[in-house]
């Protein structure tokens, strides 16, 4: 069923949502994070919900939208511009580091190499959509499509020129 505008809040994400947020971003692109963390899902868990739960990292809930119904978180996006994204990713490696054991950090830094041939450039100006996830129950209402109006709305707000989001071929 789809669900309406009327019944979806749109609120900022806390870090008190993390637990319930890091399925949600691992299921953004199960192949990299499973790259990242060797196939090691409750790894990949525990990371993505610790980079969450903190204030200034690309992970965090500082950026990230919420689509509440009820009392039931049901969907994210998260993002940002590429100044900020630069800002950004020198805390996220050192929050890693605290995070991960000495191995998995190693694995991760080895793993990272990776990334900038898979992710384009943010284009300057433009707002990007780094995350867009539903939960399981709530995926075909609709709710993916208005978390991203609602980026849309915001970045237009924010005098954004335009709105980047980059999904692989084979995500549901």
């Amino acid at each position: 069923t789809r669900l309406s505008d009327e019944e979806i809040r749109f609120l900022p994400a806390t870090p008190d949502q993390s637990e319930v947020v890091a399925p949600l971003i691992y299921d953004t692109d199960p192949k990299m994070f499973d790259h990242w963390f060797g196939g090691e899902y409750e790894v990949a868990l525990r990371y993505l919900a610790a980079q969450f739960g903190r204030k200034e990292n690309n992970f965090s809930f500082s950026h990230c939208t919420t689509a509440i119904v009820g009392d039931h978180l049901l969907g994210i996006e998260s993002g940002y511009d590429r100044e900020t994204q630069r800002k950004l990713i020198g805390q996220t490696i050192r929050n890693a580091a605290e995070i991960l054991s000495p191995d998995e950090m190693e694995g991760l830094l080895e793993a990272m190499n990776y990334v900038l041939y898979l992710i384009p450039p943010i284009p300057k100006g433009a707002y990007y959509v780094l995350l867009l996830a539903a939960t399981p129950e709530a995926r075909g209402t609709g709710i993916g499509e208005k978390l991203l109006t609602n980026a849309f709305v915001r970045a237009k707000e924010k005098g954004y020129r335009m709105c980047q989001l980059d999904v692989s071929s084979d995500n549901r």
